[in-house]
């Protein structure tokens, strides 16, 4: 499948896979504070919309076939990475469209999102992690 990102300027080619300032207009932010982002800080972020646990813990238990005990600690781990990200939006001045006034949400949505992939890969088999990988379409942005 290619992507073409017309309707929004991409920080990355017109043809690339992700569009990481997606999360920061679903969420009416500054698309300058997803202009430097990596993209696990725009994944850190997109916890902020609506039901995007509830969709992260459903893509994993369809892809991976977790067990109810698996899909409550999911819950439980992004969760807490929402919370902590939605911590760090509420220190922010939205008013400021500055990219460097995006750095701390962030620097905070990054380790955010990579401590819900490590707990993930903690609550995960490894038979269910290579199921997630390959069907995944970025495995190196998803797992470690």
């Amino acid at each position: 499948m290619v992507h073409a990102w017309t309707w929004l300027d991409n920080p990355e080619p017109v043809f690339a896979q992700e569009h990481r300032l997606i999360p920061y207009v679903r969420l009416g932010l500054p698309e300058a504070w997803g202009t430097g982002a990596s993209a696990d800080a725009a994944y850190g972020v997109a916890l902020l919309g609506e039901e995007a646990c509830g969709l992260e813990v459903r893509k994993t238990n369809f892809i991976a076939g977790t067990g109810w005990r698996q899909r409550r600690a999911l819950t439980i781990a992004c969760s807490d990475a929402e919370a902590t990200v939605y911590a760090a939006l509420s220190s922010v001045d939205p008013a400021d469209e500055t990219e460097a006034a995006g750095e701390a949400l962030n620097a905070v949505a990054q380790e955010a999102w990579q401590g819900y992939v490590a707990r993930r890969a903690e609550i995960l088999t490894a038979e269910q992690l290579a199921r997630l990988a390959v069907v995944v379409e970025h495995p190196g942005v998803h797992h470690q």
